[in-house]
């Protein structure tokens, strides 16, 4: 029962009521022994209306209670599937960020950025000199686009610069990225990504990057180490 159709029994009630006290007036003036006798079923009568509303009222507050109920299964139905399906984009998200850093391209990338950041430090040579000049030898010696250094170095910067908008942007939780990349692998932020990223865009005479990318670099850098101590501790 809805709050019209309470509304309209009580109308009815009502309006009932109304022809009752009309049909004793005309009865007081032209029949006044049926008046009498009416009027004895006055208490009578006043009973069971009451029991009628009181009925009414009853079925009208449980069927609302019932509704209330039924709303607030279906709400929290709802808050559980959104609940699944975000988990679910999450780990869809994670599992095609893990595939793009496990691919055979993004490998040969990360060995050889290392390899040629060692190589620097051994030699005690500065790095973003070093990587112009490579860039010069690249381009003299004609390689194809995905050989250079510098499409290695675009790869694996653009990798970082996009996890880390993810984090930035809490796409991810920290447990999903942190858990799987470690301190490690964001070792090679300051090491060579950053220096690298400057270098590349001093060649085309640019600024590198945005600010606010080079900031989610580092922050999530920093964040993991925050994660990694915080876990080292709860483990203690």
């Amino acid at each position: 029962m809805n709050e019209k159709k309470l509304i309209k029994y009580i109308e009815i009630i009502l309006g009932a009521a109304a022809i009752y006290s009309s049909i004793l007036f005309l009865l007081k003036i032209y029949s006044f022994d049926i008046y009498n006798f009416l009027i004895t079923l006055n208490p009578l009568l006043t009973v069971i209306a009451s029991l009628i509303l009181v009925v009414i009222t009853y079925q009208y507050v449980i069927e609302t209670k019932l509704i209330a109920e039924s709303n607030q299964k279906n709400l929290a139905n709802t808050e559980k599937n959104s609940n699944i399906l975000e988990k679910t984009m999450k780990y869809q998200a994670l599992a095609q960020v893990q595939k793009d850093y496990r691919s055979a391209e993004m490998m040969v990338a990360i060995d050889a950025l290392w390899n040629f950041y060692r190589k620097c430090v051994e030699e005690g040579q500065d790095i973003k000199n070093e990587f112009k000049i490579q860039v010069e030898i690249d381009k003299s010696k004609r390689l194809k686009i995905e050989n250079t250094l510098n499409y290695k170095r675009r790869l694996l910067t653009h990798f970082y610069v996009h996890l880390g908008s993810i984090h930035a942007n809490e796409i991810l939780p920290d447990y999903m990225i942190f858990d799987w990349w470690d301190e490690n692998d964001f070792d090679m932020i300051e090491k060579f990504i950053i220096p690298l990223q400057e270098a590349a865009a001093e060649i085309h005479g640019l600024t590198a990057k945005t600010n606010e990318a080079l900031q989610n670099l580092r922050k999530l850098k920093e964040d993991c180490r925050i994660y990694t101590e915080k876990k080292k501790k709860q483990n203690i």
